[in-house]
């Protein structure tokens, strides 16, 4: 039953050809059996004909309106691949998995891009890893970073006070940071670029950025992802790979805001020893033209040429387990 409807609906859709076709069939064969006087025969010939020509427009214009739809299918197929693409491309992450995802975008990397706040965990734990590669591989980094001005002292105070409104009550972020901490944090950072940097200006190509202005985001960029975290690995970040066109969009504005920061000149840097002394450390601002501000003494400078040195992880111990919810989520754009 099934076909028998599906070759009359054929025979109803294609009822013009049939009739034309029909039409010069009985024609023909009247004409052969000599029914048909011949000037009546020949008469015949141009409505048919027309017949013909009208087929075979109404044909073309079937056609086309056919041709549109596959068409409009195949835009649609190909606009909902997209949109799949780009979702599947974002990932929120947290606990354990962004450290995971910062691992991996250290990997053979010969780029990194960040913009934060002082870059504790950019000096601690990135740009030594990064340079060990650099180092093993025999292949040269860019290295770029954007931090805050320690010069200022009321951006770092402002920037203090606002990770402490932040914070839990009575909890130890509160107590712990303090806008001549904060200051000191940056000063650690440049020194630190300095330091791996007169190790091998070969391999390292390294620029440092001072920021007038305060973000709660960390931007890392490598040649294979964008990490944005917040706040440290307590809070959810996001990570689009490489084929991401968020990728390319950011690494545009990161590279623009770089350039409008202000520049330190690491060139200037005189040597420093293994273990930077109190005095080289003074003497190394002084000539970078971000000198130490008169209330931080011997000790102070000490615990900064430390710190940027030192190769802990500052979040070690503070990551919470991994959540249920932090695989990939489609749809977030």
């Amino acid at each position: 039953m099934r076909n028998l409807l599906a070759r009359l609906r054929g025979l109803v859709e294609n009822a013009d050809i049939i009739l034309v076709f029909l039409t010069a069939l009985v024609l023909g064969v009247l004409d052969l059996m000599n029914l048909v006087p011949d000037d009546k025969a020949s008469g015949a010939i141009l409505p048919v004909l027309a017949a013909l020509a009208f087929v075979w427009i109404m044909d073309r214009s079937r056609q086309g309106r056919v041709a549109k739809q596959v068409s409009s299918v195949a835009d649609d197929t190909q606009d909902l691949k997209t949109l799949l693409t780009n979702a599947s491309s974002v990932r929120v992450l947290s606990g354990p998995m962004i450290s995971r995802e910062l691992r991996e975008a250290r990997l053979d990397t010969d780029r990194w891009l960040f913009k934060g706040g002082t870059g504790t965990f950019t000096r601690a734990v990135t740009l030594p890893e990064c340079f060990a590669h650099a180092e093993r591989n025999r292949r040269s980094i860019e290295f770029r970073l954007e931090i805050l001005d320690p010069m200022d002292a009321a951006l770092c105070a402002n920037y203090t006070k606002l990770h402490q409104d932040l914070a839990p009550a009575k909890s130890e972020e509160r107590d712990v940071w303090t806008p001549k901490g904060t200051r000191m944090d940056a000063y650690s950072t440049i020194l630190a670029c300095c330091w791996y940097r007169q190790l091998n200006e070969q391999l390292l190509d390294i620029d440092v950025r001072l920021s007038s202005v305060i973000t709660l985001f960390r931007w890392d960029l490598s040649s294979s992802r964008l990490i944005i975290t917040q706040r440290g690995p307590r809070f959810p970040a996001i990570s689009f790979p490489r084929h991401s066109p968020h990728y390319n969009l950011w690494s545009t504005e990161l590279r623009n805001s770089l350039r409008q920061a202000r520049r330190v000149p690491l060139e200037l840097a005189p040597r420093l020893s293994d273990s930077p002394t109190p005095a080289e450390t003074f003497a190394l601002f002084a000539a970078l033209r971000i000198p130490l501000p008169d209330d931080f003494g011997e000790v102070d400078a000490e615990e900064i040429a430390r710190n940027a040195l030192n190769h802990q992880d500052p979040y070690r111990g503070h990551i919470p387990p991994e959540a249920a919810w932090a695989p990939a989520v489609p749809g977030l754009a």
